[in-house]
């Protein structure tokens, strides 16, 4: 799995269009601000284990947040982190709860 992680000051996102991995939210727009935004990307390497890339990526977010005492977090999906990805039905599904 791949994070990119940014401070930001605002962040705005707005859903377009449903997509055949995504779970529905009820929520299709949102405006965060002084927050953590985390792109991730899961990767097809990232099959073999989902449970421990979840809970490496839980850690690895949980850390960031303390080093910039931050306590808002928005993860957003980003397929464009890796160049082999995990396929949508690899066993995540599963592992979300960590």
């Amino acid at each position: 799995m791949r994070l990119l992680s940014i401070h930001a000051d605002k962040i705005h996102y707005k859903a377009k269009m449903k997509t055949k991995a995504a779970e529905p939210t009820g929520t299709t727009e949102d405006v965060m601000e002084q927050c953590m935004v985390f792109f991730s990307c899961i990767e097809k390497l990232d099959e073999a284990n989902p449970q421990r890339v979840v809970e490496k990526a839980k850690d690895s977010i949980i850390k960031r947040l303390g080093q910039v005492k931050g306590k808002d977090l928005m993860i957003f999906p980003y397929a464009h982190l890796a160049i082999s990805l995990s396929s949508p039905g690899s066993g995540f599904e599963h592992s979300q709860r960590a």
